[in-house]
C-alpha cells in the first residue's frame, strides 16, 4: 500500500508533493482507488500533549513511570480496547498515540481527556484553563 499526502482543494484533493503528483499520473484514468486517510498530526500539538503528561506526572505519586501513567489515561479516557483472556479475565489495552496510529482528530480527543482527568482523578487544577496555562509554563521551561 503507498501513502501519500493530499491537499483538499474545494471538493477536489490534489497531491501536496512532487513525489505523490508522480505516483498519481501513474493511476491510470477511471481507476477505482480506495483510500483510507487521516489528518496530519500537528508537532507543536503533540509536544503540547506530552508536556500536560509530564504535568500530570509531576503532580502525582502513584505511578513511578510515565509510561505507565500514560496507559493508565489513555484506558480511563476510553481510549483502549477490550480482551478477555481465556480464563474470562478483562483486559484493557491502551491505544497507540504514535503519528501512524493516532490521527490529529483523536489525538486532540486524547488531549482533552487528559486534562480531564488530570483534574477529576489526581486535583489537578481547578480548570482547564489553569491545567492550560501549567502546560505553557512547562513548555517554556522545557
Amino acid at each position: 500500500m503507498v501513502a501519500i499526502a493530499l491537499i483538499k482543494t474545494g471538493k477536489h484533493f490534489i497531491p501536496s508533493l512532487s513525489d505523490d503528483n508522480e505516483r498519481v499520473k501513474r493511476i491510470p484514468e477511471g481507476t477505482i482507488i480506495e483510500v483510507k486517510f487521516s489528518k496530519r498530526r500537528n508537532g507543536k500539538f503533540h509536544r503540547k500533549c506530552f508536556a500536560l503528561l509530564n504535568v500530570i506526572f509531576a503532580n502525582q505519586d502513584q505511578y513511578e513511570n510515565i509510561d505507565h501513567l500514560r496507559e493508565a489515561m489513555l484506558i480511563e479516557g476510553g481510549f483502549c480496547k477490550t480482551v478477555i483472556t481465556l480464563d474470562g479475565k478483562v483486559n484493557y489495552i491502551p491505544e497507540s498515540m504514535s503519528y501512524d496510529q493516532m490521527d490529529d482528530i483523536r489525538f486532540s480527543e486524547v488531549y482533552q481527556k487528559f486534562i480531564d482527568i488530570a483534574i477529576r482523578r489526581f486535583a489537578i487544577g481547578k480548570d482547564e484553563q489553569e491545567m492550560e496555562r501549567a502546560v505553557l509554563e512547562y513548555l517554556r521551561f522545557a
